[in-house]
């Protein structure tokens, strides 16, 4: 409590450093913090980082009142606006279209920051502008801080809450409500005077709330990195912060929670890349609990992932909905007792739930796998990427005991698997939403693209092993099950893949590309996994890009060291580096929203790859506007296609293959007119040659 606080009566930062003397030791016992200052930038956020992250960690509520310095036409066109709602309204527009840039200048650990106590709920934000002339910035700068037992603490003076506030000589006075009646009647006093400020109700001064447009422009940086404090564990609740004022989340998130429900709590989630499948899936799980609670009944939640990184990103989530998860993974020593401890306490009754996240490797291996055969109340399993348990090793090994059942992914059919596939839908049952990418970006939640086809046509040499993999298929697949493609099968399509994503037009069309593209920074490419003539084609692109185009350029693969690759995603996101070469490590899981650009040289025909990479470049991001996405399409010489009869319709599926994925990413793009126009010379071709 504060009272154990011994505070002096003003701090100056000549002598003294006002975070450490003040702002930390207040906050880490501190239940609210309502301030209102006339700058906001990164060094305030930094310098009392420590007294921030406790105050978030006992869940503090904090109100900022925040100045935004004002251009004379923008303070024209609010003053001379007639009516109070017309300046609100003109406000709001401002502080929307600048609140980019006025993020980009706070540092990135800071920006983190923000963005995580808005999007918990922690601290609500409004801003302050002037309505009349005699002032462009709001001036305040003072602020209190209560704790539980009601002490008040308030403070005012010259401090800005800035970097340069602890470097320039500043001078704060600090008021304490339980030391005088002097003390308590200032601290009135200014509790007084940010509430009506907050409410309003200063005529010089117009206050709102940003937009939610605005707002998400905010919380979208907290997918740039993991929560920069903890959360207690506690009551799990569905947060405050995520619904409207009648408690609901999105109105397409509650419909999939109702129809799962209608499906006594089974069913597939078919949602895309940034809709939200974690906080809908997470929803349904708090209110299966929260009934549970009315029954005096338990629940045990198992979460399972492909990757390490995604159960970070569930932990995370969890933790914004209370949930203490314990993570299954990183060697059995890190997890295995606490997770035995916990079902122990489960079963004694000093606890109703767990929350146990597992990577994939983990669900099979024998230890877990123990532990799940033993339970024996109210089971919730819970697989994000789904599609990866309809795999023969995995799908066999899926609990029968577990009741309630959750399947999310963007698309949860498994290319050439129809077995799988079936496994899939069998144990999770059919979709209770089907929210694709249209829908995602209609919503607002990705944003618009432009879909430029590159048209790369093989050398002869490429054309010739191309028809020779091609007979070769034909022929395996006439003597086996056209619906089990074999192993056979199968490693002759990845050889002809292969031949195709790492064809020599696609480099040429590249580097031409890169040469001449005037926007740089956040790009994606996507290379073959091929190798020719003893050199990786990734290492091809790379060179390409960097020696040749004097991009700055990073490898992102299998080979690079988590360390490594967080390291690259840092510099990515700090445009410290142009571009990432990838071929398939960011294909599921890691989020890069800054993403702009992308080249994708090399596609399988499995429609979910696709699909993700869609995704992946698609996600909002301040500043962003819209992606673009260049598909590079090999085909044939078309000025030779139908010479030979014979290989005729080899060469006419390959391009109607191509095609198909042109169609898929085409149709809902912002130039679907040109990339017509592309398709037409082709499809004129063809159906003049097939006549």
């Amino acid at each position: 409590m504060f009272e154990e606080l011994d505070l002096p009566l003003s701090i100056n930062t000549s002598s003294e450093d006002p975070s450490a003397t003040f702002f930390d030791p207040v906050l880490k016992r501190a239940v609210t913090y309502d301030v209102g200052v006339g700058y906001f930038t990164s060094g305030w956020i930094a310098d009392t980082a420590q007294g921030i992250s406790q105050f978030a960690r006992s869940r503090g509520k904090g109100r900022w009142i925040v100045g935004h310095e004002l251009q004379e036409k923008d303070l024209d066109c609010i003053v001379n606006s007639k009516t109070m709602a017309d300046k609100e309204f003109q406000a709001k527009r401002i502080f929307e279209e600048e609140v980019d840039e006025l993020l980009s200048v706070l540092k990135e650990d800071a920006r983190l920051a923000l963005a995580w106590l808005i999007r918990d709920g922690i601290v609500e934000l409004k801003v302050a502008v002037p309505t009349n002339k005699l002032s462009g910035i709001y001036h305040a700068k003072n602020g209190i801080f209560s704790d539980g037992a009601g002490n008040d603490i308030a403070f005012s003076g010259s401090y800005n809450l800035t970097s340069r506030a602890s470097s320039n000589w500043e001078t704060i006075d600090i008021y304490r409500s339980w030391t005088s009646e002097e003390g308590r009647l200032r601290c009135e006093k200014k509790k007084h005077e940010f509430e009506s400020t907050w409410q309003g109700r200063d005529p010089n001064l117009l206050i709102f709330t940003p937009t939610s447009t605005t707002l998400d422009k905010i919380k979208a940086y907290a997918t740039t990195g993991s929560r920069p404090y903890s959360l207690p564990s506690g009551r799990p609740a569905v947060p405050q912060a995520i619904q409207n004022d009648e408690g609901k989340i999105r109105g397409y998130q509650e419909k999939a929670i109702k129809a799962w429900f209608a499906q006594n709590g089974q069913g597939l989630f078919c949602m895309a890349t940034g809709a939200g499948k974690t906080i809908t899936a997470l929803t349904a799980a708090t209110r299966l609990l929260d009934y549970f609670r009315t029954q005096q009944a338990k629940l045990v939640i198992v979460i399972t992932v492909p990757y390490l990184h995604l159960g970070e990103q569930w932990a995370d989530e969890a933790a914004f909905f209370g949930y203490d998860a314990i993570k299954c993974y990183g060697g059995k020593d890190k997890w295995l007792g606490t997770l035995q401890s916990a079902y122990n306490q489960l079963l004694s009754g000093d606890r109703d739930h767990i929350v146990a996240i597992a990577v994939n490797d983990t669900f099979k291996n024998s230890q877990f796998q123990s532990f799940l055969n033993g339970v024996r109340t109210n089971l919730l399993l819970v697989s994000d990427e789904v599609h990866n348990m309809g795999a023969e090793n995995i799908a066999q090994k899926l609990p029968q005991q577990a009741r309630f059942r959750i399947g999310l992914s963007a698309t949860p059919i498994r290319h050439n698997d129809p077995f799988g596939t079936k496994a899939i839908f069998d144990y999770f049952g059919e979709p209770v939403i089907e929210f694709d990418i249209k829908d995602a970006i209609d919503a607002g939640f990705l944003c618009k693209y432009n879909y430029y086809p590159i048209v790369c046509e093989l050398d002869p040499e490429e054309l010739d092993e191309y028809i020779r993999l091609s007979k070769k298929i034909a022929r395996l697949m006439a003597m086996g099950d056209k619906d089990d493609f074999s192993t056979s099968v199968k490693l002759e399509l990845i050889k002809r893949a292969k031949l195709t994503g790492s064809s020599a037009d696609k480099k040429r069309k590249l580097k031409q590309l890169l040469s001449d593209s005037q926007d740089r920074q956040h790009t994606l490419i996507y290379s073959s996994e091929a190798i020719n003539d003893g050199k990786r084609d990734i290492d091809r692109i790379v060179q390409i890009v960097g020696r040749d185009c004097q991009w700055r350029v990073a490898k992102f693969t299998a080979e690079e060291s988590k360390d490594q690759r967080a390291e690259i995603l840092g510099s990515f996101r700090a445009g410290d580096i142009d571009a990432i070469v990838a071929i398939k490590c960011l294909d599921e899981g890691v989020d890069i929203p800054q993403t702009k650009t992308a080249y994708i040289l090399a596609s399988s025909t499995n429609p979910r790859q696709f699909i993700q990479r869609r995704g992946r470049v698609l996600r909002q991001y301040d500043g962003k506007g819209h992606a673009s996405i260049y598909d590079f399409i090999a085909i044939p010489p078309l000025d030779k296609l139908g010479e030979d009869e014979e290989t005729f319709n080899i060469e006419k599926s390959m391009v109607e293959r191509e095609l198909d994925r042109i169609n898929e990413f085409a149709e809902i793009s912002e130039n679907y007119g040109h990339t017509l126009s592309t398709l037409r010379d082709i499809r004129k071709k063809l159906k003049l040659l097939g006549a």
